[in-house]
């Protein structure tokens, strides 16, 4: 069977994955951070210095391991769970 004709459910899943979406979340929550700096007077500015370094951490984690798990969709959502309850856990564990 040609390879052009599999389904491509398997493939949206790999592209659209945990970090993916996380990476989403966090640059929503830095824009909006930084259009309501005028109404907090600075105080968003913090959500912008806590997401920014999670989104990179986010972003580079998904290249590389979509890098390496070539076509392992499973596997990929399942580290990039585990990443991300690891990376929230740690942002946030002086309210835990």
């Amino acid at each position: 069977m040609d390879e052009s004709k599999q389904p491509t459910k398997s493939n949206w899943l790999f592209i659209v994955s945990p970090c993916l979406l996380a990476a989403l979340i966090c640059l929503y929550g830095i824009i909006d951070s930084y259009l309501d700096m005028g109404h907090s007077k600075g105080w968003s500015f913090i959500g912008v210095i806590i997401l920014v370094p999670i989104l990179v951490i986010v972003l580079v984690a998904d290249l590389l391991l979509k890098y390496f798990l070539k076509g392992r969709t499973g596997l990929l959502w399942l580290i990039e769970i585990v990443l991300i309850a690891i990376i929230f856990l740690y942002q946030f564990r002086m309210y835990l």
